[in-house]
This record gives C-alpha cells, structure tokens and sequence, in this order.
C-alpha cells in the first residue's frame, strides 16, 4: 500500500512554491493537504523518505564520507519519525547476525568505562563503530522489503561504478588528479 504521493511530487510542489510565491499556503490550509490530513500518510511518507536517504547513503558509500554521515543521519531520524522502529525487536530476533552487533556495540560502550584514555578521546573512538547500531535499523527498515533493499544495493554498486570511472579517468590522465 503506497501513498497516492511520492517524495518527488513533495519536491516539485516546493519548487513551484519557490517560484511562484503567491502559490504558498498558509499553515491553516497544511491540515486540509490531502498529504497532510491522517497520521498513517505521514508514516508512510517518512518510511519512503527513509528509504530514499538510505539509498543515497549506499550511494555515496565509496564516494563522500561526509555525504555518508548526512544520509544516514537523515535515515535514523526518518526511521524514528515514520515508527518503524517498532519492528527492530522482530527483525533482531529473525537475523541473529544483528544481535552480535549489539553486543558488540554494548561491549564498546561498556569498555569506555575500563579505558584508561581520556573520556572524550574514548568517546571519539566509540563513534567510529556507529555503524554497528544501524545493522539493527536497516533489517527493521527493509524487513519484508525485497524490492527497496535491492534498490540500496544497486545504488551502491552505482556508486562504485561511478568511482571505478573516476579511477580510470584519472588513470588515463582523462581527469585531473588535482
């Protein structure tokens, strides 16, 4: 069941806003926008989004590292707001491989308090094994979505193609190395 609307035609109603200043609504007309009116359209609007910064984060996994960190932020904060995080418990149950991840993030957190460094270095150490915490979040965001999980993985192996082109561009003196 998806919405009558997508995520494009939210982008292209701000474009024709941004152009057309006389089109913007007011915030008492929002409540009578057909995208706005019930609970579960909002849902379902942020479980797209989800899906879509997702898809952007694989995409720019071999490309931008601060690309990465805006997308997947993007998609922890879509996830939370569409209440998908509802199914996490169900999706670590089903792929036990998400457990030890937890595990072994708790560890991490744990071992903070048995490390002799500094607080703040430890905890700058502890950020860079985040990802293990959006193991758990993706199985409960693409849990019984074959097609949009296979749509990350392409856009990841978009990404890579993109970099091996860039690669052999610079290799070939076809692209500036500077």
């Amino acid at each position: 069941a998806r919405p009558p609307w997508r995520i494009r035609d939210v982008i292209q109603y701000a474009i024709q806003i941004s152009l057309n200043p006389a089109a913007r609504i007011g915030f008492a007309e929002i409540n009578r926008l057909p995208m706005v009116k019930t609970k579960e359209k909002l849902k379902m609007f942020f479980l797209e989004a989800s899906f879509y910064s997702t898809a952007l984060t694989c995409f720019f996994i071999p490309l931008s590292t601060s690309l990465i960190s805006i997308f997947s932020g993007l998609t922890v904060v879509f996830w939370l707001l569409s209440g998908n995080f509802i199914k996490t418990p169900r999706a670590i149950l089903r792929h036990p491989h998400a457990l030890i991840a937890l595990m072994l993030a708790a560890l991490f957190i744990a071992g903070i308090f048995y490390s002799p460094v500094p607080m703040d270095e430890a905890l700058d150490t502890l950020k860079k094994y985040r990802e293990l915490l959006f193991i758990p979040i993706l199985l409960s965001l693409f849990y019984n979505k074959p097609k949009e999980a296979q749509f990350a993985i392409n856009c990841f192996a978009g990404g890579a193609i993109i970099l091996l082109f860039a690669s052999f561009g610079i290799y070939f003196d076809l692209i500036p190395s500077n």
